[in-house]
């Protein structure tokens, strides 16, 4: 119920006395330490400054990950694709499309986006067959 001022007044005075640690989520997201929530306005205006370059930043890195999984879209177009249902296995989807070298070729293929555990795939995750 508190007015946008009053609670603005009181983030200010919890940043001075905590920093940005008081806002985990938030200041990770942004790369913010607690160096960069200290007392003076020019500090203030400096961060201000400072989380608007963080998010034109990851609006640009947005931009180039949408671009980067198009990029792979089409790729993966040229070879072929799985997306990965309920009940899926590497082994199983390997062995219905065919899959010359099996699971560990089809693991090998998709390393990057499976990560360091081949048992580990998503429902809904798009897979490069390879060729």
């Amino acid at each position: 119920r508190a007015s946008r001022a009053e609670q603005i007044a009181i983030a200010e005075k919890v940043l001075d006395r905590q920093g940005w640690g008081a806002w985990p989520a938030c200041s990770r997201k942004l790369g913010l330490t607690r160096a960069d929530a200290s007392g003076s306005s020019v500090s203030r205006s400096t961060t201000r400054t400072a989380i608007t370059k963080k998010k034109a930043t990851k609006k640009v890195t947005k931009r180039s990950s949408r671009t980067a999984a198009k990029k792979r879209a089409t790729s993966t177009a040229a070879y072929g694709s799985y997306v990965v249902r309920a009940g899926d296995s590497l082994s199983a989807i390997a062995h219905r499309k065919h899959v010359r070298g099996g699971w560990q070729a089809l693991y090998q293929a998709n390393k990057g986006s499976i990560g360091s555990n081949p048992n580990l795939i998503r429902v809904g995750q798009r897979l490069r067959l390879p060729h």
